[in-house]
């Protein structure tokens, strides 16, 4: 916000071309006019209500993320490689009705080899049992590498990331959820973390065996 000094043009109060000049406390003010912003269309209004669902998933899942993008290039945040890599998960329909497929969401991604496990629904003890294979070891598949379960519930936004086992071991975990927990809306998956931290695997979805 500039001053306009009588002295140069005297005491403007209007508008000229795109520059607005008005009094404040005894002085000329000057200011740029405000620009108009066009009016989206439907397609950008889908895209940022698409943005948005897609950004609430990442604060849901931000403990998971925080872990499985461990490997993306410096400078680039989590959040951000979250949305790009799950942008056509999320559809918004011409009558504002949103779906979500959470067969196909990344929650992790990397170079370690998937590990291979399979989800049971326990619905008598409220949770899930985790049955994960041991795998030989190789340059990717390091015996010590962490095994992390992910049990997200897509209804209530509850999200709980377990540690189930070392590669080499093998075996099952057990997961008991609070009773506000909705068994049908569960979407699990699974993903590897070297012991350090600093690789992993692409994240798998379990369906229910």
């Amino acid at each position: 916000m500039g001053k306009i000094y009588p002295d140069l043009v005297g005491a403007f109060t209007n508008a000229v071309g795109g520059t607005v000049y008005y009094m404040r406390c005894g002085k000329n003010v000057v200011r740029r006019k405000g620009v108009r912003r066009k009016k989206q269309t439907a397609l950008q209004e889908r895209q940022q209500v698409k943005f948005g669902v897609l950004s609430r998933l990442a604060m849901l899942l931000k403990e998971v993320i925080t872990m499985g993008f461990v490997q993306r290039k410096q400078g680039v945040f989590d959040v951000n490689v979250f949305v790009q890599k799950n942008k056509d998960i999320c559809r918004v329909e011409e009558d504002g009705s949103i779906s979500v497929n959470y067969e196909r969401l990344v929650c992790s991604e990397g170079n370690l080899r998937v590990p291979v496990a399979v989800a049971m629904l326990d619905e008598g003890d409220h949770g899930l049992t985790f049955e994960c294979e041991e795998m030989e070891p190789d340059k990717d598949a390091l015996p010590d590498d962490r095994i992390m379960g992910v049990v997200f519930d897509t209804v209530n936004g509850f999200c709980r990331c377990v540690e189930l086992c070392e590669r080499q071991e093998g075996g099952a975990t057990s997961v008991t959820l609070d009773e506000y927990w909705s068994l049908e809306a569960l979407a699990v998956y699974v993903f590897a973390v070297s012991k350090d931290g600093r690789r992993v695997s692409d994240s798998v979805y379990l369906p229910f065996a």
